[in-house]
């Protein structure tokens, strides 16, 4: 019923046959929450980790909103390198993401991202997951939410911090977010009205 030589229709196709297949990885490792299941090609230890920092974040978004988390369990892959992370989201989404630490796609509900290597999982790599962690969460509620909204929030939970499954704290100061904004004042230039 679909017309086979229409671009986007193709392109929409094999993205779906690439999702379905997963990344190419030579061992997967899996680990599984109440409300996500979690694959990377890095580690069980990984696996697990990325999975109830998920699960911690997601508990506070629903609290935060006072809703209740969808039985269905959330997709998230974690690559062990740059260059899979990449080439994944080119096979499924045509677009290379690279200047991203992670995404999330809504046509798919899948978050991606990969283990920064120079930091392991430090503050940048579970701010990522934190940040598009709310993306994956508020779009099943509200699909069409302003950009400026949905970024604005996400950059606000980004800046939490997870202890032992728990939210500990959140809204913190984003070490590079200030020290872009402090060179960007340095310079010279004044604020946009």
């Amino acid at each position: 019923a679909l017309d086979p030589a229409d671009d986007e229709i193709r392109s929409l196709e094999k993205g779906v046959r690439n999702v379905l297949r997963g990344p190419l990885w030579k061992q997967t490792f899996t680990a599984e929450t109440a409300h996500f299941t979690v694959r990377t090609d890095v580690s069980q230890a990984r696996a697990g980790f990325y999975a109830q920092h998920l699960e911690a974040i997601a508990d506070f978004y629903a609290r935060t909103f006072g809703i209740e988390l969808p039985a269905r369990k959330a997709d998230a892959l974690v690559f062990e390198t740059q260059e899979g992370y990449q080439t994944y989201a080119e096979l499924t989404l045509e677009n290379r993401v690279e200047s991203t630490l992670g995404y999330y796609h809504p046509v798919y509900d899948q978050l991606l991202l990969f283990e920064d290597k120079t930091e392991g999982a430090g503050p940048e790599t579970l701010r990522v997951v934190y940040h598009e962690g709310f993306h994956q969460f508020i779009h099943p509620l509200i699909p069409h939410m302003p950009y400026w909204l949905n970024e604005g929030v996400a950059e606000y939970f980004g800046a939490s911090e997870v202890k032992d499954g728990k939210v500990v704290r959140t809204g913190l100061v984003q070490e590079g977010r200030l020290a872009g904004l402090q060179s960007y004042l340095t310079a010279g230039s004044k604020p946009i009205p």
